[in-house]
């Protein structure tokens, strides 16, 4: 028995929907943690750049390229040296990957619905690290206000 595929415009319209709820929650659970610091040298280096400035690596050490500065460097023009403008422009980023996730599954799988779980599963924001996960605001375990008193 054949296997039937789906129709091109459903196809299109649930990888449309999956990269707009990808945005929708990325801009939202954005809204809700703090800056962090790679976020903050980003834009920093991203104001350098609007100044001139040519950025090859990010100011803070960690020699990482400056790619995401440059990506940024248009949202701040737009929406001005806010948090917004970062949270915006990494939003939109990570909806992208979504998008470009469903064709490698469709390079890796040569099938639209392998493809659309592959961007599906792309789809939340990574949450892990740094202590996004859980409560915000929360004592870490290494914290001496931590009641177990364990450390890491």
């Amino acid at each position: 028995m054949a296997e039937r595929t789906p129709p091109k415009w459903l196809t299109i319209g649930a990888l449309g929907l999956i990269v707009a709820l990808a945005l929708v929650v990325r801009l939202i659970v954005g809204s809700q943690v703090p800056l962090d610091a790679d976020e903050s040298v980003e834009a920093i280096t991203a104001i350098h750049i609007l100044h001139g400035h040519v950025a090859l690596m990010e100011s803070n050490a960690r020699y990482l390229g400056a790619l995401d500065s440059y990506v940024l460097v248009p949202f701040i023009v737009l929406f001005g040296t806010t948090v917004t403008a970062i949270r915006i422009a990494f939003a939109i980023v990570g909806a992208a990957f979504v998008g470009l996730m469903f064709f490698l599954g469709r390079v890796a799988f040569q099938r639209d619905r392998e493809a659309l779980l592959m961007a599906g599963i792309a789809a939340p924001p990574p949450l892990a690290g740094e202590g996004r996960v859980g409560v915000v605001g929360s004592p870490s375990a290494s914290s001496p206000a931590c009641p177990s008193g364990t450390t890491s």
